[in-house]
């Protein structure tokens, strides 16, 4: 809610941005107001003296919308940009749920409001706490729902819901490539949004010419970490720790924890000091795949695997204990833990390919060789025989004792990254982006 407040001696001017509140004055001119404006747009800027100081409302012609309620002794003015009806898995513990909270962050810290419908068709804990807003309905609607639920998620809203109103996806996808049988989601959108360059790229393969795809990068913000919480707290020594965080709802074969251990047993021996930790969770959901990880760090008491679901603040104090973030991802859309570890101030080693180059270089992190392979049978959901990377394991080793060698040789470079990372990925300038996109939608002709 912005309000534009005139000294109407001196003619200075300013803008006061006030949050979730009527600010109630008494307005001379009442009746104009109802009789040409009232639930309208206003076309300029409708300024009312009373003594020394007045009170106007500052409004775009096509961005903001006055609308009249009565209050005590007089009325009140409310001001309100063009909302986005944000639709997600927002209370949800998985990626895309996470990245709609990051998108209604940026989009807010922009001025927009956000109307939040939260979606519960997911079998991962939905413990994060964040309001459901109204059920109005509102120009655009941004559905932060990958093309493989579109289809089901539409239906489960309706058909009205999404009636006479501007549909964008945020969608997210891992490979080069997108697969023929997601087509079908483009029905449903005007618009895709994509948080890296990979994911657009991969995306723009199939699109259908009545479809935009943009690159709408996420903020990446530092998590907060409680800093009396210790290694002991989780059961760990102070050796040098490696860590590594996913999902066994994800396909293992992409995350790749199997090749991360490889490597590891590779750089060290059991005696050397050093710490392997993958922590992980849903393990029940992928009982065969938990039981490969374990096997894979038999008798290496250095390898710790955890299967648990953290709280998003006990995951956070568990990054901050480690030493060094370490992803032998095969390919990822985004790779949102490298950033959060970056941004902490840690040392990242990871494969460089896939989404992660959007905000990685060598100049920021140290990225693991790799030459091009392909999908086997165990795949999961992607095609066998599509493109990924296969990491240099042997150089992955090399790098994880160069880092545990030297930790002070690293410090620069997590500096340079921190830096980077709040330059060009804060709030601010994301939700700027957003809101530029958005700008150039609300101003077409309906």
């Amino acid at each position: 809610h912005l309000l534009y407040r005139r000294d109407a001696g001196s003619g200075d001017g300013e803008v006061v941005l006030a949050q979730r509140e009527l600010v109630q004055h008494q307005l001379a001119g009442l009746g104009y107001l109802q009789r040409h404006h009232a639930g309208g747009d206003l076309p300029g800027r409708l300024g009312v003296g009373r003594r020394r100081q007045s009170v106007a409302v500052a409004c775009h012609f096509l961005q903001w919308r006055v609308l009249l309620r009565s209050g005590l002794g007089g009325f009140a003015v409310l001001v309100t940009r063009r909302v986005v009806h944000l639709v997600g898995y927002l209370q949800a513990e998985l990626g895309v749920g996470d990245a709609a909270l990051l998108t209604a962050s940026a989009l807010r810290r922009a001025g927009v409001r956000v109307a939040i419908v939260s979606l519960h068709r997911t079998v991962s804990r939905q413990e994060h706490p964040h309001p459901v807003d109204s059920q109005q309905r509102y120009d655009t609607v941004l559905m932060a729902v990958n093309a493989d639920q579109f289809r089901q998620t539409t239906e489960d809203l309706g058909r009205p819901f999404f009636e006479g109103r501007y549909t964008i996806g945020q969608w997210f996808w891992e490979l080069d490539e997108f697969p023929d049988e997601f087509r079908a989601a483009f029905d449903c959108v005007d618009e895709v949004w994509a948080a890296s360059r990979f994911v657009r790229d991969a995306i723009a393969q199939q699109t259908p010419a009545h479809v935009v795809v943009t690159h709408q990068p996420l903020p990446f913000a530092t998590p907060i970490v409680d800093h009396r919480v210790t290694r002991a707290d989780f059961g760990l020594d102070d050796g040098f720790m490696f860590l590594f965080c996913f999902d066994m709802m994800s396909v293992l074969e992409r995350k790749n924890p199997l090749g991360l251990v490889e490597a590891y047993r590779s750089a060290f021996s059991a005696g050397d000091g050093t710490r392997l930790v993958l922590k992980t969770m849903n393990g029940a959901r992928n009982a065969e795949g938990l039981e490969l990880l374990r096997w894979a760090a038999r008798g290496r008491s250095d390898i710790v695997v955890i299967d648990e679901v953290f709280t998003q603040a006990r995951t956070a104090n568990l990054m901050n204990a480690t030493d060094c973030y370490t992803s032998l991802h095969r390919s990822e859309g985004l790779g949102l833990t490298m950033a959060e570890a970056l941004l902490l101030g840690k040392p990242v080693i990871a494969t460089g390919y896939s989404g992660n180059m959007d905000f990685m270089s060598d100049a920021t992190a140290h990225l693991v060789r790799w030459t091009p392979g392909t999908v086997t049978q165990r795949g999961g959901p992607y095609r066998q025989g599509a493109r990924w990377a296969e990491p240099d394991l042997q150089h992955a080793a090399t790098l994880m004792r160069a880092v545990a060698n030297d930790p002070e040789a690293s410090k620069k470079m997590c500096e340079r990254a921190q830096r980077q990372l709040l330059d060009q990925y804060s709030p601010e300038r994301c939700g700027q982006a957003m809101l530029h996109r958005l700008e150039d939608i609300w101003s077409r002709p309906t």
